[in-house]
């Protein structure tokens, strides 16, 4: 039985923060948040939910890709599906955050080193995909579409157009899909209307300590190819837009599990990052 004495404190707050906004990834365990003082944390038990929030942006040294990121948060959020304060037992729901980042280069972002482990984080990113959806060349930046447990062709769940000479793009899917990257690295898209990661109470006990268990994890299917005869237009129901730099909107337009939606800010680049660079 949980007592209502029990509280979440701001010690274990803040590490549940550091690992949904960082990330979990070699690159992003390289980070290091600056101003942790500045950082207010509210926390609903009735909503199982974890707010952040600062009076000034957030300050992110990145050692692996030689960065110093500023992060003005405008929404920051973890939704959990099951809670138990007294054993530190969590099971997250979801993540949903938005702001606007800054990127001042460190001493080192010509390193080699540097600019490897950024062509790393670039490869199979959201914004490595949404560049690659934007310009319709998903096959040739090593992407493949699944849906219903098959294989299809992207075409036929995805429109691309270009709406004005400002190198806008509008896209409109077939949600939820799955995005294979190399055919390895694997995220889903669904629509938010039908997004609902797992509510129940955990099998067996999943200790705080282990911090990939509070990472929302879809394991790697098999894919086989559907027969084109067997395949037919599907309705769109998910719509957004894609600028130049690969920069989408809005945000809210669908959710992700997978490879992508793990990558967070410590795995991010700024949206001018070469694709010269990257080859």
């Amino acid at each position: 039985m949980l007592h209502l004495w029990v509280e979440l404190s701001r010690e274990l707050k803040l590490k549940i923060f550091r690992e949904q906004f960082l990330g979990l990834s070699k690159i992003a365990k390289s980070c290091t948040i600056l101003n942790e003082d500045d950082l207010i944390f509210r926390y609903d038990k009735k909503q199982k939910r974890i707010s952040a929030f600062a009076n000034k942006p957030v300050l992110v040294k990145n050692e692996d890709l030689q960065y110093l990121v500023s992060f003005e948060i405008g929404t920051f959020s973890i939704d959990f599906s099951y809670v138990n304060l007294e054993t530190k037992d969590f099971v997250i729901k979801s993540v949903f955050y938005k702001g606007t980042s800054f990127y001042t280069p460190l001493e080192g972002s010509q390193n080699i080193k540097a600019i490897k482990n950024r062509q790393k984080a670039y490869k199979g990113s959201l914004l490595h995909f949404m560049r690659a959806l934007s310009k319709q060349n998903l096959k040739e930046e090593k992407y493949s579409i699944a849906s219903g447990g098959f294989l299809v062709n992207p075409e036929k769940y995805i429109s691309v157009s270009k709406i004005d000479s400002n190198m806008l793009f509008k896209v409109k899917l077939r949600a939820p899909l799955s995005v294979l990257y190399k055919n390895k690295l694997q995220s889903d898209i669904t629509s938010p209307k039908i997004y609902n990661y797992r509510k129940q109470k955990p099998k067996k006990k999943m200790p705080f300590k282990d911090g990939d268990t509070l990472t929302p994890q879809l394991l790697l299917k098999t894919f086989k190819k559907k027969k084109e005869a067997k395949t037919q237009n599907p309705c769109f129901n998910t719509e957004f837009f894609i600028d130049n730099f690969g920069n989408y909107n809005p945000i809210e337009a669908f959710s992700l599990i997978g490879y992508m939606a793990d990558l967070r800010v410590g795995d991010s680049l700024p949206l001018d990052y070469s694709l010269e660079v990257a080859k």
